[in-house]
């Protein structure tokens, strides 16, 4: 399974969230360019939902060997069979095999070697909706020459909060 959260401004062909495809073979957890929630397994895949530009949402993938699901939001928008492979490329995150990046954010993703149960997809779902209400300390700080605002989570996470640009350009590390 992968769980993870995500807040887009574009979605251009695909935008990827998890996968090792390498342009031939692997599977590719990712939104779709017709706004769609996509899984993809070597020759087939199950797709469905809408996805919301400029909105936090939260996606899990799951996939047993035979059946694989998709949710967003706790709920189910798709499932259906996909054939069982293994593959050993290269794990990515946030990046295709061709070096396109997310258009947008990426946060708490997480990568299971089992099937989730609803109640754990909810779970994940909730422990995010408390920590955006469990935001407390807030401090003025500077960030790679910028005036940032920072504010801490009780999971112990800084989130920045105010004056953060993201970069969309090629170099992950800026």
């Amino acid at each position: 399974s992968i769980s993870a959260w995500f807040n887009v401004n574009s979605i251009n062909g695909s935008e990827m969230i998890v996968g090792n495809y390498d342009g031939s073979n692997g599977f590719l957890a990712r939104l779709e360019g017709n706004d769609m929630f996509d899984l993809w397994h070597d020759t087939d895949s199950i797709e469905g939902g809408s996805v919301t530009l400029n909105k936090w949402t939260h996606v899990v993938y799951t996939y047993d060997g035979s059946n694989g699901a998709i949710y967003k939001n706790t709920s189910q928008v798709a499932s259906g069979s996909l054939p069982d492979s293994t593959i050993s490329n290269d794990l990515r995150i946030a990046e295709t095999y061709d070096g396109r990046y997310l258009d947008g954010e990426l946060d708490d993703v997480r990568i299971y070697d089992r099937v989730l149960t609803q109640d754990e997809i909810l779970t994940l779902y909730n422990m995010r909706s408390q920590r955006q209400q469990n935001m407390a300390t807030l401090i003025n700080t500077t960030v790679n020459g910028k005036d940032v605002t920072l504010q801490n989570d009780s999971f112990g996470s800084w989130i920045c909060v105010q004056n953060y640009e993201h970069y969309g350009g090629t170099n992950p590390n800026v």
